[in-house]
């Protein structure tokens, strides 16, 4: 059998495969022959040509082929660089790619997939972190993905094939990591890449989700679609000219429009509303309103005189009001994916807050998934949104619609836990638009009054909690053992994305107060354990140091917080609080006029 395998190994996949047969020794041989006979090597090519055809929401009603919808330059990074290959990213081994809610992440990730698998010198292995329990390691999880891809390995030819540089672990979403448990994950992520320095992994995410802090991986960013790139989307997307000419003249004379519309996700859902209602909206929840009327009908108006049948016989509000509460509950429960049984006991419960009639379940989850689409079949018995931020948005308008009071409940959640903050970020992002006046009185300016430490008419005094708020708690420096500072690693915190002024001002602060620490530093590294100081100690012989540890270690946590005050002082911070309050009393002496009767 070995020598069938070397036989017909000449190129692509099988060439790597038999170099890897070959490189082993002993037992460890006989062990990696049996992963990869010639029948589950046909598996493996088969898992891999798997990952190529995906359901789209322009063509919901379809598996399409990737490589004939994917276009590449929509994925580029700094000074518009595309990355079409692993061998790409060159020397580097680790590589984090960040990009925003529909930016194309899986697609990108599935392509690399794809293109490696044609023939190259690596193993892809394509891993979707949605669909792991992280009830075990993450190392142990990521085992248990590998076997599912067809290769059925232990922790020795794991180590083996680690090792070898033969294999790339393509991880997508790490953002839809539940948000209690992503700083483990990181860390354990970070423990993989140190551990075996020649695997190569590329992990996907949203910012600000967990992995800011990573010392060991690379970052890059995707760039928004500049107007010209999305005038060539809307041109790659349509086999008609007509409707992309329509859509593209309307980009054109929008400049708000382009601007909203500079994701893939969000350009392609501008072009189904505009191409079904010829509607052109003036912000950005104007804009996601229009999203569920127009999946609604969108078949009905590509076919004059046809009206898709609804089983479930329900109107289009009672249709999208369900839909919000299903959204807001999966969502809380940390399911962007979820089993039919799980879907039904959804939409028992949003039947009963909009007191519609209950067994109905099946017949609604047969109207959002073949009409809408917005909610698709994903594998056997399972549901999944089409995207988390079509679920987002529709938890957003749940939370806008509810009573003040169990409003203020929401808030105080999302503002006393980080846990929570970070399963709720987004719906936050929509919330400051669609419900602004609610956002900045209940959220927005009590959580800046309190971060800042302002009461009354008092200047602003930071705590050393609350500067953890504002620059992460995993935020690390990496320093030479004399205790010179040579780069900063950024946790995530509340002020990354809701106040990133702050957090920029705060992070500035931290790196002129420890520069006046080198000699503390320097005692830190040369006094701690040795256990860790062998876990500080990277790679290329500098350290990598926990500011906060340090910081506590030292005694200087009252120091610190004081040289944090005073720079925020010395900033607009605190008249920006004022003067966001001013314009709320304003706002409710106008709606309190407005409403006034006799």
């Amino acid at each position: 059998m070995l020598d069938e395998i070397i036989k017909r190994a000449t190129s692509g996949l099988d060439g790597v495969i038999s170099e890897l047969i070959s490189a082993a020794t002993g037992k460890l041989k006989k062990k990696i022959s049996d992963i990869f006979t010639l029948r589950k090597i046909g598996k493996i090519k088969e898992k891999i040509s798997n990952v190529g055809f995906v359901k789209t929401i322009l063509h919901p009603d379809a598996i399409i082929e990737l490589n004939k919808i994917y276009f590449p330059p929509a994925v580029a990074f700094q000074s518009g660089v595309t990355i079409e290959s692993v061998s790409g990213f060159g020397s580097w081994k680790h590589v984090l790619i960040e990009g925003g809610p529909g930016q194309g992440k899986s697609l990108y990730l599935k392509h690399l997939c794809v293109t490696e698998g044609r023939g190259s010198t690596l193993i892809p292995i394509f891993i979707e972190f949605r669909h792991f329990d992280f009830e075990k390691p993450l190392k142990i999880e990521i085992l248990d993905a590998i076997r599912s891809f067809a290769i059925d390995i232990d922790d020795e030819s794991f180590d083996y094939l680690a090792k070898s540089n033969k294999i790339v672990l393509l991880l997508d979403g790490f953002d839809e990591i539940p948000s209690n448990t992503r700083l483990k994950a990181a860390r354990d992520l970070e423990k993989i890449a140190k551990t075996y320095p020649d695997l190569r992994i590329i992990v996907t995410s949203r910012p600000n989700s967990g992995m800011g802090a990573s010392v060991y991986f690379e970052k890059l960013k995707i760039t928004p679609l500049s107007p010209a790139l999305q005038v060539d989307f809307i041109r790659h997307i349509y086999s008609d000219s007509g409707q992309a000419s329509e859509t593209i003249s309307v980009l054109r004379d929008s400049s708000f429009i382009a601007e909203v519309t500079s994701s893939p996700l969000l350009l392609t859902l501008f072009s189904i509303t505009y191409n079904a209602r010829q509607f052109r909206p003036d912000s950005i929840a104007e804009f996601y309103s229009v999203i569920f009327p127009t999946m609604l009908y969108r078949h009905d108006r590509m076919k004059l005189g046809y009206q898709r049948e609804r089983e479930a016989c329900l109107t289009d509000y009672q249709m999208e009001r369900i839909f919000e509460v299903l959204s807001f509950i999966s969502l809380r429960d940390n399911n962007t994916r979820f089993s039919a049984s799980e879907f039904r006991k959804y939409l028992e419960f949003a039947s009963k807050i909009e007191r519609i009639n209950e067994n109905l379940e099946d017949k609604i989850i047969s109207d959002i998934t073949d009409i809408t689409a917005l909610i698709i079949p994903d594998g056997y018995n399972q549901f999944s949104y089409a995207h988390k931020s079509i679920q987002e948005y529709f938890s957003a308008v749940f939370i806008s619609r509810v009573d003040e009071s169990k409003k203020q409940g929401f808030y105080n959640s999302a503002a006393d836990s980080f846990i929570e903050y970070g399963k709720w970020h987004n719906v936050l992002v929509f919330l400051s638009i669609i419900d602004e006046q609610s956002y900045q009185r209940l959220y927005s300016v009590p959580l800046r009054r309190r971060l800042l430490g302002l009461h009354e008419s008092r200047n602003i005094r930071i705590t050393y909690g609350s500067a953890s708020q504002f620059i992460g708690l995993d935020s690390r420096i990496k320093a030479t053992e004399n205790g010179e500072i040579i780069d900063s690693f950024w946790g995530d915190a509340y002020s990354s994305s809701i106040f990133p002024e702050y957090a920029k001002l705060a992070q500035d602060a931290a790196i002129c107060f420890l520069t006046t620490q080198n000699s503390k530093i320097a005692e830190y590294i040369s006094v701690c354990p040795l256990e860790k100081y062998e876990a500080m100690r990277h790679s290329d012989g500098d350290f990598i140091i926990n500011i906060f540890d340090f910081i506590r270690s030292s005694g200087n946590q009252n120091k610190f917080s004081t040289y944090i005050s005073n720079k925020f002082n010395e900033s607009t911070a605190k008249s920006d609080v004022v003067l966001a309050e001013k314009r709320l009393k304003i706002n409710d002496d106008l709606v309190r006029d407005i409403l006034k009767f006799n």
